[in-house]
């Protein structure tokens, strides 16, 4: 048992190396030179240097970005102007805003709608509208006259016993009816003349500026959509 093993050594010994020197071989073989999987990307300008190495800003690393997420839909330093000189506060690319710009004008149409209400009530009364009441007025007072007259000869005749008393009666709620209606036209005629109340006025003045301020708020958001240069470089 003992000398089969003895024999066993040397063969195992003779595979081992057999098999380091096929390794060496292998490792040492010229490897072959494989094609690209693509095109490498070559610079499109005509005289350039290739180096590798880390790109620094002279004066500090800046974060640019969009206020709120959206599609570019302007670029005002497109690929082909790379290198060109900014100023602080110059456009770099303008985010979608074609959804406020819609916004905007709808809240434009709304504070436009609230000046013309506001502006109503301002100049009230229409100068239009004075001479009709006026008429309004002068026609309830002849007509008051007129049922006055008419209940004094009643009651002038009653004596004569040539109109009823009741008849009389009649002409005189006939007269407190029509003196009614004049002071009516009179107290209507005085709120023309008065113009708007300052409560509807005030109501008015705080839609207008409501509406303004909307306008203003989606003027910022449209301002936002633009991406500006922070510094000058």
């Amino acid at each position: 048992m003992k000398r089969n093993l003895l024999w066993l050594l040397p063969i195992s010994a003779g595979a081992m190396f057999l098999v380091a020197a096929q390794h060496v071989y292998t490792e040492q073989r010229p490897l072959t030179r494989l094609s690209p999987p693509q095109i490498p990307t070559r610079t499109p300008y005509a005289h350039s240097i290739g180096a590798t190495g880390i790109i620094e800003a002279a004066s500090q690393n800046i974060a640019i970005g969009s206020a709120f997420s959206g599609i570019v839909l302007e670029v005002h330093v497109p690929v082909e102007r790379v290198g060109a000189h900014v100023k602080a506060g110059d456009p770099l690319f303008r985010v979608d805003d074609r959804q406020l710009k819609a916004q905007l004008a709808m809240a434009q149409a709304r504070a436009e709608s609230a000046r013309a209400q506001l502006t109503r009530l301002e100049n009230q009364p229409r100068p239009e509208e004075i001479p009709p009441s006026e008429a309004k007025v002068q026609a309830a007072k002849a007509n008051a006259d007129r049922t006055l007259d008419e209940y004094q000869r009643a009651r002038s005749l009653v004596d004569q016993h040539a109109v009823s008393e009741q008849e009389a009666v009649g002409k005189r709620l006939l007269n407190e009816v029509a003196v009614e209606q004049w002071h009516q036209a009179q107290r209507e005629h005085s709120l023309l003349l008065a113009g708007a109340w300052k409560p509807d006025l005030n109501v008015a003045r705080a839609a207008l500026d409501q509406a303004q301020a909307e306008v203003a708020q989606i003027r910022t958001e449209i301002e936002r959509a633009i991406v500006r240069a922070p510094i000058e470089g």
